[in-house]
């Protein structure tokens, strides 16, 4: 009986003294068996754990010897960028050693290295060259989400073509340029932000009012309204949807009011309410064609004749 009793006051010791080393020695467990994992399937067993840190190391582990594989060197240095760009350019010098013949697979981390070492021109030359522009846009989308400015106008300058850009959406670049122009004037960067302005006017492919307003703001408040009038009047003569039409009109109706020009003025109002009539929602027509009326009606006093305006 006494002999049971000590066989299980050992065994119960025993146990605990394993709990503790457990305890004490699980992180070091856990390192080598993640260090394991790596040296026999590669870097992609630690970036499946979503451990951006032990990729890191793994990867600078990597730096005296060579990768593994093309593959295992991608996410080592897509892994690397945002913290060591430099380190992510040593890693591939030192790939390109052993096999030269991957230059080109290698070119989008690479671009993507300049791009976080502030060598915006080196970044795009590269991308431009290997017909990777997309990837500009993802870029200059990176940007805008950190409030980079200074990188995204980089990016987007290197998109000077609106043709021909397989991969690339018009539309996604024109509201790049529309938010990097909004923060322009922000900053009482007036000039930028016009310029701004104008590129996502010509990248969007269909007539896109929103820049156009802001841009005659700007125009407006500058002393330049009748820049502002011809911006409008050449907008209207190619837009055919009624709701672009009336946005426009009434902008050029309110333009038109700030230079004294009250005849002009009520003939853009008329013309919004007539595009505002031909809106299939009938709450809305409703509601846009009283707003221009009530327009239409703060201009007549002003007037002399009500003007023929068939004849504009």
């Amino acid at each position: 009986m006494r002999k049971n009793r000590q066989s299980d006051m050992v065994q119960r010791r025993n146990w605990l003294l394993l709990a503790c080393l457990v305890l004490v020695f699980s992180p070091v467990l856990i390192r080598l068996w993640i260090t394991l994992e790596a040296n026999m399937h590669g870097v992609d067993a630690i970036q499946k754990l979503d451990r951006q840190e032990d990729t890191i190391k793994w990867c600078l582990g990597q730096r005296s010897q060579e990768l593994k594989g093309y593959v295992n060197l991608v996410v080592c240095a897509l892994s690397m960028i945002p913290r060591q760009p430099d380190l992510v350019l040593e890693l591939i010098d030192r790939h390109l050693s052993f096999f030269p013949q991957r230059q080109v697979l290698l070119q989008v981390p690479l671009a993507k290295a300049f791009g976080a070492l502030g060598d915006y021109s080196q970044s795009c030359a590269i991308l431009v060259r290997v017909g990777a522009k997309p990837v500009l846009v993802e870029m200059a989308d990176t940007a805008y989400a950190q409030s980079d400015w200074t990188s995204l106008s980089a990016y987007l300058d290197c998109l000077t073509d609106q043709t021909n850009q397989p991969g690339i959406s018009p539309n996604h670049v024109a509201d790049l340029y529309f938010k990097q122009a909004v923060h322009f004037e922000k900053q009482s960067e007036l000039e930028k932000a016009k310029e701004a302005y104008n590129k996502a006017i010509a990248w969007y492919p269909t007539l896109w009012p929103d820049p156009l307003l802001r841009l005659t703001s700007i125009l407006v408040a500058q002393g330049k309204a009748e820049q502002g009038v011809s911006l409008l009047s050449n907008a209207l003569q190619v837009s055919e949807d009624p709701g672009t039409v009336w946005i426009l009109a009434r902008q050029l109706g309110l333009t038109y009011q700030d230079l004294k020009r009250m005849p002009e003025a009520y003939c853009a109002f008329d013309r919004a309410r007539i595009a505002a009539e031909q809106v299939l929602d009938v709450q809305m027509r409703n509601l846009m064609v009283q707003g221009t009326r009530d327009q239409i009606a703060a201009v007549i006093p002003w007037l002399t004749v009500i003007p023929d305006c068939s004849l504009r």
